[in-house]
């Protein structure tokens, strides 16, 4: 399958870059030069990665992530030159897959897009018959259907959050270290990158537990990480 990216960004020079760069890996680039032409294309056309900058005339980059989160769960990743910590947190608790600051290098540009592109695209893909059913106290994750459950009730989670949660599921009560998670799931070099995971253990707690505030599942083991359970 050839993964189709949409390319949302304004600066004529960093656009053409990006897209012969993706080219390169084999994408259909899909290019949009605002937000309104990439909500446009969005309905559109189905794609496989959205990379969006955040400063986008028209409609904003925060705006048009929110849009893009109602229609489904195909991975964003940012880019912006906006490299406050407030800016990034915002852009991960709005759905962002990812964020990137600029400047950054085209090398880790290409990593990150081909590991959100690897993880939707096997979350989406044919289901494995090879597939394992995991449950845990109400909890249950099917790995060739991609669903996920909690009492019965269907939840919808991005392909991130899927992996996050079936590392946990995959050995409940262990306590995961925040390098243990993002190298499993990021499959990248742990840069002490704290916030991103917690904004999407964050938004995970949201879609499964009954109180986020008061988790059943997903435990925060200060000074270390995360594990599944309690005690």
């Amino acid at each position: 399958m050839t993964p189709v990216v949409l390319l949302v960004e304004d600066d004529l020079e960093i656009h053409e870059l990006l897209k012969t760069y993706l080219q390169k890996e084999d994408c259909l680039v899909i290019s949009a030069w605002d937000g309104e032409s990439a909500i446009s294309l969005l309905k559109q056309t189905d794609c496989h990665l959205v990379v969006l900058d955040l400063m986008i005339p028209k409609v904003d980059g925060y705006g048009l992530l929110e849009i893009v989160r109602k229609c489904g769960n195909v991975p964003v990743l940012i880019i912006s030159s906006k490299n406050d910590e407030l800016d990034k947190i915002i852009g991960l608790r709005l759905g962002a897959d990812d964020y990137l600051c600029k400047p950054f290098g085209l090398g880790e540009f290409i990593a990150r897009v081909k590991a959100l592109l690897r993880r939707y695209l096997e979350l989406s893909g044919p289901a494995k018959t090879s597939g394992q059913e995991i449950t845990y106290q109400g909890l249950y994750m099917n790995e060739s259907t991609h669903e996920v459950t909690v009492d019965g009730r269907l939840q919808t989670l991005s392909p991130t959050e899927f992996e996050i949660l079936k590392l946990l599921m995959s050995a409940p009560s262990k306590v995961f270290s925040k390098l243990e998670i993002f190298q499993s799931v990021w499959k990248q070099e742990y840069l002490s990158d704290e916030n991103t995971i917690m904004v999407h253990m964050r938004r995970l707690r949201s879609k499964i537990e009954k109180d986020p505030s008061r988790p059943k599942y997903i435990q925060t083991v200060w000074g270390v990480g995360y594990k599944l359970g309690g005690d």
